[in-house]
């Protein structure tokens, strides 16, 4: 079944028009005891759920899971929702269990620039030990740079997210973190919507191209009352 769970998140990220068949298969094993309580069972649901924006069936799928892998990404959820005191629940919970462990050093860093302030800090030195030890991936780098423009340092940030985009130009992370630093930088209008437009295609579906659809759709019905 582990197995199997992997081959569907898979499936589901290689081709779009499987959603409905990955989401009915996710629901009959979770549903069926002897598979229900496979621990990367429950952990690729969640991540399918969180993709489909269904954060409360992501919960209920890992909320009871005691592995540190559960546990991360708990936290992570409780981050996407806002509950930085939920979160920090679920990072002390990582902590007793191994300060070490790579996960946990992940999750304290995520947990650190959602607190703010000093931890801004304390985040920027644990991407930069991350990065050090494994490597510049993606994640590490759109992380450490997050972090940087928290604090204001927009010039370091904007280097780690062009050395993000050299590994893959169309990373939806990526492109976002690059909007919000150019704008918080003052680029050309075209620069940033290059990179708008260019989102737009690569993750059409995303969260941040949602919001701005929702936003532009108000902005234009305004105009159109004014205009009339």
């Amino acid at each position: 079944i582990s197995l199997q769970a992997v081959k569907l998140l898979a499936t589901y990220l290689a081709k779009p028009d499987s959603r409905e068949t990955v989401l009915a298969t996710l629901g009959e094993w979770l549903s069926d005891p002897a598979a229900a309580g496979n621990t990367t069972l429950q952990l690729i649901a969640a991540i399918v759920y969180l993709y489909e924006d269904q954060v409360s069936e992501a919960i209920k799928v890992v909320h009871h899971g005691t592995t540190m892998e559960h546990i991360a990404l708990l936290t992570q959820i409780f981050l996407k929702m806002d509950r930085l005191d939920l979160a920090q629940k679920q990072l002390q919970l990582m902590q007793q269990a191994d300060e070490d462990a790579t996960l946990t050093q992940l999750c304290t860093a995520m947990v650190s620039v959602a607190t703010g302030g000093a931890k801004y800090q304390e985040a920027v030195y644990l991407y930069e030990e991350l990065i050090d030890k494994f490597g510049a991936s993606q994640t590490l780098l759109n992380g450490l740079a997050s972090a940087l423009m928290h604090m204001g340092r927009f010039d370091e940030a904007e280097k780690q997210l062009i050395d993000a985009a050299s590994k893959g130009p169309n990373d939806p992370d990526t492109l976002v973190n690059l909007i919000a630093c150019y704008e918080q930088m003052n680029k050309p209008a075209d620069i940033i919507n290059r990179y708008i437009n260019q989102l737009k295609t690569a993750a059409p579906t995303h969260a941040y191209v949602k919001s701005l659809a929702t936003i532009e759709g108000a902005f234009d019905r305004a105009s159109t009352q004014f205009a009339a």
